[in-house]
């Protein structure tokens, strides 16, 4: 029986979900009809139609995995700190992932990888009343013990296929809410400078030279940082460019 009990109120209130279409559309649904307790985990034993970023699915062999979402209340953040939430919780999950696979890193702005394959992903949804923020929903997804994936999927690989074994989900989830939890309260408590500073710190091909496809066509550049305003900033030889999401493509 899956439990959460090293944390102060993530995972308190734990809805084990055995088979439904995705744990985010799940707390969503479930927001706007009742209320639930800031930290509530929504866990899927088998999720068939997960969703990832720009729109893709979130494929997971059911029992294998961690899906699920975590109800949260950051009502006070801004358009200023918005993304220092959302650096805040893909901190906790590279933070949890790094603790097994050390080499793990942050590929802007919410998967994890490592070294060049796709281990974990996040997709952050808000809800709202009016103009005011009343929940955030951050999805999570970690390839934990599926073996093999789908012809699309090449670069995806899991804990087990890095370490050569089963992992064991309880104490991996269970050290993720903890890790969630901790570093909601360093977002709560303001500490933006340390959080920035962690993510570049674990940031994917920080100061290295690539090739991106951008709006001004393929560029080799290196990524030098991730602004307040969430945006991606290259330097090329033509100088330093800001980019959104979904305006530049890793090649």
């Amino acid at each position: 029986m899956l439990t959460v009990d090293n944390t102060l109120f993530v995972g308190k209130v734990l809805l084990v979900e055995q088979s439904i279409c995705s744990t985010n559309d799940h707390a969503m649904s479930l927001l706007r009809s009742s209320s639930l307790p800031e930290g509530t985990v929504i866990y899927a034993v088998d999720q068939y139609g997960g969703r990832g970023q720009r729109g893709n699915t979130w494929q997971s062999e059911a029992g294998k995995n961690c899906t699920m979402s975590i109800v949260l209340q950051p009502k006070w953040a801004g358009n200023d700190t918005q993304f220092f939430f959302n650096k805040a919780m893909a901190l906790a999950v590279s933070s949890t992932l790094q603790s097994w696979l050390p080499s793990a890193k942050l590929k802007w702005p919410n998967d994890i990888f490592v070294e060049d394959r796709k281990i974990a992903g996040i997709l952050i949804e808000n809800l709202f009343s009016g103009q005011r923020l009343k929940h955030s929903v951050v999805g999570i997804g970690v390839n934990v013990n599926q073996s093999s994936f789908g012809p699309g999927l090449k670069s995806a690989t899991s804990m087990r296929n890095e370490m050569g074994k089963e992992i064991e989900l309880q104490p991996f989830i269970q050290q993720l809410c903890q890790q969630v939890e901790w570093q909601y309260m360093r977002f709560q408590q303001g500490s933006f400078a340390a959080i920035q500073s962690d993510y570049l710190g674990n940031l994917y091909r920080l100061e290295e030279d690539h090739y991106y496809q951008t709006k001004e066509g393929r560029v080799l550049a290196r990524i030098i940082d991730v602004n307040a305003q969430g945006q991606l900033v290259l330097q090329s030889n033509s100088g330093q460019r800001c980019y959104n999401f979904k305006e530049v493509i890793y090649t």
